[in-house]
């Protein structure tokens, strides 16, 4: 073989290489979550919600008359599943994100969050954020969602719910 051939696989592989340790670099995560939150995380998911009530919905039917505090902390942990399926590591929101930055580098991402974090633009947002009168929507799926109610309710003895 020449040294060719190797010299331009020797180039690739420390290419990817460089490549995957920024990807994976340790000061990026805390940037991006600076810049997620900057640019408008979905709001956490109360238990009270009706979202709640109807990801639910079979569950209760299937466990009428549970104990009233042990329902209540399933709602908690129903809303707590909801808003990570919806804003979470992995979320659709996560990716979108992610995909956006991923050809950012470090110094990028640090002027971008501090460019999201403009006292104009704070104001702005917040305005925006009180204009709005809509229940966040919800990006998980109908089976993501039951998989996460059946895990809550299996984790706390109750009849689970089959999956369609």
């Amino acid at each position: 073989m020449s040294r060719g051939p190797l010299r331009a696989r020797v180039c690739l592989t420390t290419a990817l290489l460089c490549a995957g340790a920024a990807a994976q670099s340790p000061d990026r995560e805390p940037l991006i979550h600076r810049i997620e939150d900057a640019i408008g995380r979905p709001a956490p998911v109360p238990a009270s919600s009706p979202l709640v009530t109807q990801a639910l919905g079979l569950a209760s039917r299937v466990n009428p008359n549970p104990d009233p505090s042990l329902w209540l902390q399933v709602r908690a942990e129903t809303a707590a599943a909801l808003t990570d399926l919806s804003s979470g590591a992995g979320s659709a929101f996560d990716r979108r994100v992610r995909a956006a930055l991923e050809s950012f580098d470090e110094r990028e991402l640090q002027a971008l969050a501090a460019k999201l974090s403009d006292p104009l633009l704070l104001k702005f947002r917040e305005a925006l954020k009180q204009q709005a009168s809509r229940p966040p929507p919800i990006t998980a799926g109908a089976l993501e969602l039951a998989a996460a109610v059946n895990r809550i309710l299996a984790a706390h003895h109750l009849n689970t719910v089959a999956l369609q």
